[in-house]
């Protein structure tokens, strides 16, 4: 188990590196590795945790289609931490301290949620697609981070999105939805 634990270390790390190697990591070892039955329930659960983080940070096309596929089967309410629909709309809807919200993100995610229900269309894939679209397609944007200067403090911010977001969202991805 050490050693499985730390590949696992390894590949976070190599995942976080950039775009491609997070592409790579999920194609090549998160998605195989979360298919065979054969793999323990809390390596999996570790690798998933890695998998959210790709998520989270560059919301890969790949990352996006393989929790889609875990929403269809997931128990429980939608806005559980943890919960494949809940990752995917907070990583689209984030604000990232110095930085503030990236319309790209909430574009990235779509996109790939929309390649995903077309590959496959089905009346299960429509409700977990429009169940996310509630989140990708809202004006709300949230994020949490830790303040550096202040040592167990944090902040919370909540507001509407800016307006390049909100024209992203009315100019390029409603119209598929039409």
């Amino acid at each position: 188990m050490e050693g499985e634990v730390a590949a696992i270390a390894i590949l976070h790390m190599y995942a976080m590196l950039d775009e491609q190697a997070a592409a790579w990591a999920v194609r090549e070892r998160i998605a195989p590795a979360l298919a065979d039955d054969g793999c323990p329930g809390t390596a999996k659960s570790v690798i998933r945790g890695v998998l959210d983080d790709i998520v989270r940070r560059f919301q890969t096309a790949e990352a996006v289609s393989i929790l889609l596929d875990e929403a269809l089967v997931a128990e429980g309410p939608a806005n559980l931490p943890g919960h494949p629909l809940r990752v995917l709309g907070d990583a689209a809807v984030t604000i990232l301290p110095e930085v503030g919200t990236d319309p790209q993100r909430r574009q990235r995610i779509f996109t790939a949620a929309l390649d995903w229900l077309t590959a496959a269309p089905g009346p299960n894939r429509w409700a977990v697609f429009m169940q996310l679209c509630v989140t990708v397609l809202s004006p709300p944007a949230a994020g949490t981070w830790e303040e550096p200067g202040w040592p167990g403090g944090f902040t919370y911010g909540h507001g509407v999105d800016s307006p390049e977001a909100l024209s992203l969202i009315g100019d390029r991805l409603w119209p598929p939805l039409d």
